[in-house]
C-alpha cells in the first residue's frame, strides 16, 4: 500500500522525466551530442529512445550518457556497438525511478 496518492505520484514522474537534459555518445575518442526522439514514463521507468546519427566513419559506440537540467551528470553505461561509416545508432533507454 502506498502512501502517496496517484495524482502527487504522476506529477513526480513528470518531474523526473523533464529533468533530463542532454543526451551523449562516446566514438572513436569523443563525445556527441545524441537527439532524444522520446522521453516517457512506464510506471516506475523512464524509457528514452536516443538517436545517434553516423559520423561518416567506421567506429565503436563505448558509451552513453545524460546529464540534468541543471548539468549534473544523471547516467553513464557502458557499452560496445561497432557500426560502419554508414549505421546510425537508436537506443532504449530504460531508466529506474526509483533507486532499489
Amino acid at each position: 500500500m502506498s502512501a502517496y496518492n496517484s495524482e502527487f505520484l504522476a506529477l513526480k514522474r513528470e518531474e523526473w522525466k523533464n529533468s533530463l537534459g542532454e543526451w551523449q555518445w562516446y566514438e572513436n575518442s569523443a563525445w556527441h551530442k545524441a537527439t532524444v526522439n522520446s522521453i516517457t514514463v512506464d510506471g516506475e521507468y523512464i524509457i528514452a529512445m536516443i538517436y545517434c546519427p553516423n559520423s561518416g566513419a567506421t567506429g565503436t559506440i563505448s558509451g552513453l550518457r545524460v546529464y540534468s537540467t541543471r548539468g549534473q551528470l544523471a547516467a553513464h553505461w557502458n557499452v560496445s556497438i561497432v557500426r560502419s561509416s554508414v549505421q546510425n545508432a537508436l537506443f532504449r533507454v530504460k531508466l529506474p525511478i526509483k533507486e532499489v
